[in-house]
């Protein structure tokens, strides 16, 4: 059950956000091989202004720098190449959203123990839904 938050300045077309959450969920089972449904992705806009990075001025256009920040958090286990085609799906997914280069698409992957989940009112330890 991969959970991918992406961090970021607001598209200029907001209504892109939709599809692109969409891709990176569909896209994301595909590589994976596993249920879209397993995959749950959200949006979180940071305001202009709200964010800067290095020596660069928070009014500079999202394109040159400020990138967007991924974080997937997703079960441990995965193989290096399962990871790499999943962060390469959401990177590209979140890029052409975007519109700012896949490459210029920070992420950070978090592997989590599925006895650290606590759903459904209970932890969820090996539960099936944690593909």
């Amino acid at each position: 059950m991969p959970i991918v938050t992406i961090n970021s300045l607001p598209p200029t077309d907001a209504d892109v956000i939709p599809q692109m959450l969409a891709e990176i969920r569909d896209q994301g089972a595909k590589v994976l091989g596993c249920p879209p449904g397993n995959i749950w992705v959200m949006f979180q806009t940071i305001p202009p202004g709200c964010y800067v990075q290095g020596d660069e001025p928070a009014s500079v256009p999202q394109e040159k720098t400020h990138p967007p920040v991924v974080i997937v958090r997703a079960q441990v286990g995965r193989s290096p190449a399962g990871r790499d085609a999943f962060v390469t799906a959401v990177a590209t997914a979140v890029g052409k959203g975007l519109s700012v280069p896949s490459k210029n698409v920070w992420i950070h992957y978090q592997e989590i123990q599925s006895q650290d989940v606590w759903f459904e009112g209970k932890w969820a330890g090996k539960a099936r839904f944690l593909q």
